[in-house]
């Protein structure tokens, strides 16, 4: 066996002379091959040369790969592992190169016709384009950058950053200096619970459901929108989250039953006002232990109808010293349970067009510093148990005016009554004449009596005695018939 050469008895070595021998042209030469299957699992893919040859399977060419030394089982060198991959789709072109041993090398993709993705993307443009150039929204220019996934994600950096998928897109755009946001939801979370929901309303329909689905408004037909923020406090007995505060708008759905429902469920105590079939603005303060009780609510329903209830509430005030208050209605329905307290510091005025009716179970009280001036221009009626009018100067000059008190006595109590328009002759002088008429009653009973007692000097001595009596009669009648007070009309 001589001139054949020593017998290579290393198997490793054996397989590398084997393919040098079999593919020698290959070697420390650069290749094109079409993938044409995907082992995504192993990283690798099977390809076939464009120029001829046998097909093979090669790594997964990588963008970049980092893989930082494991120093011992505690360090954390595991979590600065990164990497940058692409996986190849079936019929991609990669760049193959063999070194001098026969082992193939992926060094990444092959260039493509920048034309051929242009009119690509003209072509579809009335579709949205591929993502590629003008009729994508993308202008490429020196220094930017353009990703795009086969799922229909993309990545662009040039004088703006976008970032879409699909119909979903966060752009950042230098020129006009905004942000847009576009999404058919918008749900952020935040802390340890809390979170925002913008856009279409989804929820967990039924208890098995693992996925949000659509709610859907059966008045229009169509899925419905909100705008809903849940601040909510994480604690161990509830991790997904105490509702410390709730606030929605648009067509506000109820979180229970995840339907949209009219106010009354939300709250039975302004089911009165708020008549409509959804509410467009909730409020709410659910700060206790459950998280399920509003202690304090406000509603707006779909017909403008606006309520609020805070039962537990013991407090409720409005501070606008400075400012002025005009508010336009038409009918006021007001019930204080205790003690109702009005204080104005100057003026104080109440006109009613029509009938006025106030009524007072107990002790009613009107007090006037100056004048007090009730004018009516229909009928006023006051009615109670007692009712007690003191002042300088009392008018009451409505037509017709009744003052009438049932079951209790009616008080006037003033230095100065005026009944009537231009009262000036004094009625009733009080006890000047009092005094006057009692002296001359009880001068005409003795005179009466005295000629009553002569009868042989005066004819009708009955006559006579008649009249001393009824003078008696009136005189004792004066003192508790008469009063004691002027009154001028």
């Amino acid at each position: 066996m001589g001139g054949c050469g020593r017998i290579n008895t290393n198997p490793a070595t054996s397989s590398i002379l084997e393919d040098r021998r079999l593919h020698r042209e290959y070697y420390s030469t650069i290749h094109k091959v079409q993938v044409k299957d995907l082992h995504l699992e192993e990283g690798t893919v099977g390809v076939v040369f464009l120029d001829g040859g046998d097909p093979r399977t090669i790594p997964i060419p990588l963008i970049g790969f980092s893989a930082p030394t494991q120093e011992g089982d505690t360090d954390k060198n595991y979590l600065r592992f990164s990497w940058g991959v692409y996986c190849p789709q079936l019929d991609d072109v990669i760049l193959v190169a063999f070194d001098t041993k026969g082992k193939a090398h992926a060094l990444g993709y092959s260039t493509v016709d920048f034309r051929v993705m242009k009119r690509l993307d003209d072509s579809t443009e009335d579709r949205g384009g591929i993502g590629w150039g003008d009729a994508s929204g993308k202008r490429l220019r020196p220094g930017d950058w353009s990703f795009k996934s086969a799922r229909g994600c993309a990545f662009y950096m040039g004088d703006r950053i976008s970032l879409t998928a699909g119909s979903h897109s966060i752009t950042l755009d230098k020129p006009r200096n905004e942000v847009t946001l576009q999404s058919d939801l918008i749900h952020q979370r935040y802390g340890g619970a809390s979170e925002s929901r913008s856009g279409s309303v989804k929820r967990l329909l039924t208890p098995v459901d693992t996925s949000e689905m659509p709610v859907y408004d059966v008045m229009f037909g169509s899925v419905a929108q909100e705008h809903t923020h849940y601040v909510k406090r994480a604690t161990i007995p509830f991790p997904a989250g105490q509702i410390m505060v709730r606030t929605s708008e648009g067509e506000v759905v109820d979180d229970l039953t995840a339907q949209i429902v009219p106010p009354a469920t939300f709250s039975p105590d302004l089911a009165v006002a708020l008549t409509g079939t959804g509410v467009r603005i909730l409020r709410e303060v659910m700060d206790d232990a459950s998280g399920m009780v509003p202690m304090w609510m406000e509603m707006t329903d779909n017909l403008g109808n606006w309520g609020v209830s805070a039962k537990t509430a013991v407090g409720l005030q409005w501070f606008t010293p400075a400012s002025t208050w005009t508010v336009l209605n038409t009918m006021v329905n007001w019930k204080t349970t205790t003690t109702y307290a009005l204080d104005v510091g100057i003026d104080y005025s109440l006109k009613v067009g029509g009938k006025m009716d106030f009524t007072v179970a107990g002790a009613w009280s009107a007090t006037a510093g100056a004048t007090m001036d009730l004018t009516a221009a229909a009928a006023m009626t006051l009615k109670a148990a007692s009712i007690a009018l003191a002042a300088p100067s009392i008018s009451l000059g409505a037509s017709p005016c009744v003052m009438s008190c049932v079951g209790g006595p009616l008080t006037l109590d003033s230095p100065l009554m005026l009944l009537g328009i231009g009262a000036s002759e004094p009625l009733i002088k009080g006890t000047t004449f009092n005094a006057a008429l009692a002296a001359y009653l009880a001068a005409s009973s003795t005179a009466f009596t005295a000629l009553a007692a002569i009868p042989v000097f005066l004819p009708g001595t009955a006559q006579f005695t008649a009249l001393a009596a009824a003078a008696t009669a009136l005189a004792a009648a004066l003192s508790g018939s008469l009063s004691t007070k002027s009154m001028t009309l």
